[in-house]
């Protein structure tokens, strides 16, 4: 059996487990332009690393938005603002978080930035799956807006 037709047999048995690995996949991409941006940042234009982790996470939300709106989510909805939105909120929410985790690894741990921010972006990504599935980009959520607005 190739990986294709494993992927389609389990696609059809947990579509959350096939949306969670596609996650991974953009999330993966988002990460790697996460990281360039944040060394770049902070290595080339030394800028701290709270602000270079700031500024790289803001730009490679944007790009996140779009791959997982389309790719991990296959959604088509018309209301691409007020997704945005709570995209937005969620991912705001895992900036805080990740951020908040960056600096306790770094100033308390004394982890180095780089492998701090890996565990950090590794224990947002539960959250911000999470949060963008079942908030986000739920089915439930475009039936609701659909026939508010």
């Amino acid at each position: 059996m190739t990986f294709k037709q494993r992927f389609h047999i389990m696609r059809d048995r947990s579509p959350s487990f096939v949306q969670f690995f596609i996650f991974c996949i953009i999330g993966t991409l988002n990460t790697l332009t996460d990281f360039t941006f944040y060394y770049l940042l902070t290595r080339a234009l030394h800028i701290y690393f709270i602000a270079a982790n700031i500024i790289s996470f803001a730009l490679v939300s944007i790009m996140s938005f779009f791959l997982n709106k389309r790719w991990t989510f296959r959604d088509q909805g018309p209301k691409v603002h007020i997704q945005y939105m709570k995209f937005l909120t969620v991912v705001t929410f895992g900036l805080l978080l990740n951020t908040g985790l960056l600096y306790i690894f770094v100033r308390w741990l004394h982890i180095p930035d780089l492998i701090a921010k890996a565990l950090a972006v590794g224990i947002v990504l539960f959250w911000n799956f999470g949060m963008n599935k079942l908030w986000t980009f739920s089915k439930f959520s475009h039936q609701r807006h659909s026939s508010v607005c």
